[in-house]
């Protein structure tokens, strides 16, 4: 079965008999139950049509009140696919605006954060020496300090965690450096790097 285009539905909705379509149980002769859609009070009554219960199954029942309600499941499938383009829109324009925005800020990073951040991504996605070497196991790139920061504050990179006793003070404890990773935002500023 192939699906009907939102303009079939629409071309459908504008043919059919305009609603309220009611349903009515008709006892027929022999014991066939009857369920007639009718037009709605006001609108003349006349049947549009009906199902036929011959074995006291409740489908027929069931069936004309799916069909009474066509109209409006088909006008609520189309406000939902209009609502679905008009999300579908925003987001587009929102990670349109993401990468602009990116851009803006690759722009204005100087070269030593744009250097570190770079750094950074090369850590996060294990390309260095010493990841490619098996010495290294974090997923990162251990740093401090005020360039750092200025990554961190702005969203280009978040804190993986803590590296311990790289410092050769003997201390183990978290008293040595913090590792970081890229963001997203951080990939899509390295993205639009002149």
């Amino acid at each position: 079965m192939s699906r009907l285009s939102d303009e079939r539905v629409r071309a459908l909705l504008a043919a059919a008999t305009p609603g309220p379509i009611d349903v009515h149980r008709c006892d027929a002769d022999g014991g066939a139950i009857d369920y007639q859609l009718q037009r709605g009070p006001g609108t003349g009554g006349a049947v549009l049509g009906y199902a036929t219960d011959h074995d006291g199954s409740p489908r027929a029942k069931a069936d004309a009140m799916l069909w009474s309600h066509a109209s409006d499941l088909a006008a609520d499938l189309l406000d939902a696919h209009a609502a679905l383009a008009t999300e579908r829109e925003r987001r587009e324009r929102a990670e349109a605006a993401v990468v602009t925005l990116a851009k803006i800020v690759a722009a204005r990073l100087p070269t030593a954060q744009r250097w570190l951040l770079e750094q950074v991504r090369r850590g996060t996605d294990m390309e260095t020496p010493l990841h490619k070497s098996g010495e290294v196991k974090i997923a990162g790139l251990c740093s401090r300090g005020a360039t750092i920061a200025a990554l961190a504050s702005r969203g280009l990179v978040e804190v993986g965690g803590f590296c311990a006793e790289i410092d050769g003070d003997g201390f183990t404890v978290r008293d040595d450096a913090t590792w970081y990773a890229i963001t997203p935002a951080g990939r899509a500023a390295l993205a639009g790097c002149p």
